[in-house]
């Protein structure tokens, strides 16, 4: 009797596990495969090596570039580099085309120049660091269809590649998707559905090398400030002593109103304030401040500028005195605002 029951048991739980089997594998293998009828999109490794790069202009957000792309595909009905879109391209042209067997494999590429649209931040210039990006997507077929796939190991920039003023610091290459709010009238899609297509992006990553135009920008400013400054040494003895350093002044405020806009002209920043921007503004701050000053230490003289001997050295003891503290804050102001720049570039 035992032994029949424990053949019973062991009945129950084979099929016990049977069912638990036969209800998990469907479950599995559905989230392993695609839906009944649609297969695996197709894919190709795809790389890029930047050969040269030109023309890096602030102002008009735009970079010039060379590189070779290639691909490698299991047939050779399938060639991406035929129909890729080079999404931030203003011109390209390619050359030097070909296909060759490898294997089992097709090996197909191209090279292409052109000039690219890219967003420079120079907001911490000349510390400033930028990523010069090739955007690349397919033009034909949507993800259904064909993906990309990155040949990061192979692809970078060729070490030869000099670009004056700057330094390349890294390459990255990855893989994105991009979604369309439309179908672009494709029947197959839904009518609420969205396109996707496979991207590639490469990131070209370059920091400034040189500091030439930072001096030439900076070195009126601080010209206009070291004059502002010596303003505070034209004692107010007489009544034309004044009028003499409000026109002191006056010039360092118009030399250094000119000197930024020029600056803003020339680095074509619309975004936040710029390193140079805030250099300038401690340099106006500073004139603002030593005409205020001024104003406050001719109207301590009064009528008094001859005659009085004792408050013709306070308010020389005045001057010395704003002119020590004002000099201080600005020197240490511009060290702070260079080294938080120079930190996270």
């Amino acid at each position: 009797m035992l032994k029949a029951s424990r053949i019973v048991l062991l009945a129950v739980f084979c099929a016990v596990a049977a069912l638990t089997s036969a209800f998990a594998q469907p479950g599995a293998s559905q989230a392993d495969s695609p839906p009944a009828g649609q297969t695996q999109p197709e894919r190709c490794k795809v790389g890029i090596f930047v050969v040269d790069l030109h023309e890096v202009d602030i102002q008009k957000k735009i970079f010039g570039s060379s590189f070779w792309l290639w691909s490698l595909c299991g047939n050779d009905k399938r060639n991406p580099l035929k129909t890729i879109e080079f999404v931030n391209a203003n011109s390209t042209n390619a050359a030097l085309d070909a296909t060759l067997p490898r294997g089992d494999q097709f090996w197909s590429s191209r090279k292409i120049g052109g000039s690219f649209r890219n967003d420079f931040d120079v907001r911490n210039f000349p510390f400033d660091r930028h990523e010069l990006t090739i955007t690349m997507e397919e033009g034909v077929d949507d993800t259904r269809e064909f993906q990309y796939e990155g040949d990061v190991a192979k692809s970078g920039v060729d070490p030869r590649v000099k670009l004056p003023g700057w330094r390349v610091t890294g390459f990255k290459l990855s893989q994105a998707e991009r979604d369309y709010n439309t179908t672009f009238g494709d029947p197959s899609l839904p009518g609420n559905a969205s396109a996707q297509y496979g991207r590639l992006v490469a990131e070209v990553h370059i920091a400034r090398d040189s500091f030439t135009s930072f001096f030439k920008m900076a070195a009126v400013v601080y010209v206009a400030a070291t004059l502002a400054l010596l303003s505070f040494l034209f004692y107010l003895d007489a009544p034309s002593s004044f009028g003499s350093r409000i026109s002191f002044l006056g010039g360092s405020l118009f030399a250094t109103v000119i000197n930024m806009r020029v600056s803003s002209a020339e680095l074509g920043s619309n975004v936040g304030m710029t390193l140079i921007d805030m250099i300038h503004l401690t340099s106006l701050t500073l004139i603002i401040t030593a005409t205020i000053l001024t104003i406050v230490a001719d109207r301590r003289l009064g009528s008094n500028r001859a005659g009085d001997t004792v408050l013709r050295d306070q308010v020389r003891r005045f001057d010395l005195h704003n002119m020590i503290i004002c000099g201080s804050v600005f020197i240490v102001a511009n060290i702070v605002l260079i080294s938080h720049a120079a930190i996270i570039g």
